[in-house]
């Protein structure tokens, strides 16, 4: 399996590209970090070693979506989370549609389920599955609501 650094280069020379230290570090940066993050929180921990700028990272970022090395979740919210496809482990995400909380979890049995599935003309790389619902803190305050 090649690296994510390998990757990013065969695709830009692939795509006669230009290879830009900026695009380097973003590809450094996401990969250090063990969970999701968004555009701004990129922005704000890269520029804290680095001048970058948001758009920089914009362009950056839509270009590992294409490559297939960042992923954008589809959670409710102002602004879209996106995490790196080089996790190691697959995890699903609990959702809260009350106050927007985000727990992540393991569940052998929907990774089995999804894992012996097979799809014509698809072959599966990860996966994640989103459960919607009410978080434990906000399941009291729904209930006095409907009284």
């Amino acid at each position: 399996m090649n690296s994510p650094l390998e990757i990013l280069n065969a695709y830009i020379k692939r795509n006669n590209l230009r290879h830009t230290y900026e695009r380097e570090r973003v590809l450094e940066h996401i990969l250090s970090i063990n969970g999701h993050f968004t555009i701004l929180s990129l922005y704000e921990e890269m520029n804290k070693d680095i001048p970058i700028s948001r758009v920089s990272i914009y362009n950056t970022i839509e270009l590992f979506l294409k490559i297939g090395l960042v992923v954008r979740h589809p959670f409710a919210g102002a602004e879209a989370e996106y995490e790196t496809t080089m996790r190691a482990s697959t995890h699903h995400h609990r959702i809260c549609t009350s106050c927007g909380a985000i727990k992540e979890f393991s569940d052998q049995k929907f990774s089995k389920a999804i894992k012996n599935r097979t799809f014509a003309s698809f072959q599966t790389q990860f996966h994640s599955i989103y459960v919607y619902g009410l978080c434990k803190k906000c399941q009291p305050k729904i209930k006095k609501t409907k009284k």
